[in-house]
């Protein structure tokens, strides 16, 4: 039985999706990391200062702090400056749908969709350039965990950055291949 194209290329990128996921699942599983164990993913600046900054966003979100003026911030002021950097990656906002204590649990969880998604968006940008192939599972299994990632999981700030990356580079050869085409 053959897939047709369209079809073919959904399960490709439902595949691509899921792979790194379960790869970093059993990771986890393997390393005794929440929920298989005790431990968490949480190191360095994940551990001790995303995770106060967390609890902040979901004390702003709730209503019980103010996010045009905090004195939580050295004299006081407002928070945009620091949002805007410590804030706008849209999967922070999972956050919001666990109690403070289990921050780490949605860190987690963070981690598992952000190496999915990208996943994900290599493989759109190969299945582009080239044709959507199972093929491509490989290599954008490997972006997701090339050591350049895996180092930067603890960053989300940063990580969604990697996630839009091969989508700003498809769009960036689209342009180059036809200049009147401006949108992606």
């Amino acid at each position: 039985m053959t897939l047709d194209r369209p079809r073919r290329k959904i399960i490709i990128y439902v595949m691509a999706f899921l792979i790194p996921i379960f790869i970093l699942g059993i990771i986890y599983a393997l390393r005794g990391i929440y929920p298989f164990g005790d431990l968490t993913v949480m190191t360095g600046d994940a551990k001790f200062q995303f995770v106060d900054y967390l609890s902040y966003l979901k004390s702003i979100v709730f209503g019980n702090n103010d996010f045009n003026y905090s004195f939580s911030k050295n004299m006081g002021g407002n928070l945009r400056g620091f949002a805007a950097y410590y804030y706008m990656s849209m999967l922070n906002y999972i956050t919001l749908l666990f109690p403070s204590e289990l921050l780490p649990v949605a860190q987690s969880l963070m981690w598992l969709i952000s190496s999915g998604l990208c996943s994900l968006s290599f493989c759109i940008l190969i299945s582009n350039l080239y044709k959507p192939s199972f093929d491509n599972l490989i290599f954008s299994a490997a972006y997701a965990f090339m050591g350049f990632a895996v180092v930067y999981f603890q960053l989300s700030m940063y990580y969604t950055n990697l996630v839009l990356f091969p989508i700003v580079m498809l769009g960036l050869i689209r342009l180059i291949d036809d200049s009147s085409r401006f949108m992606l």
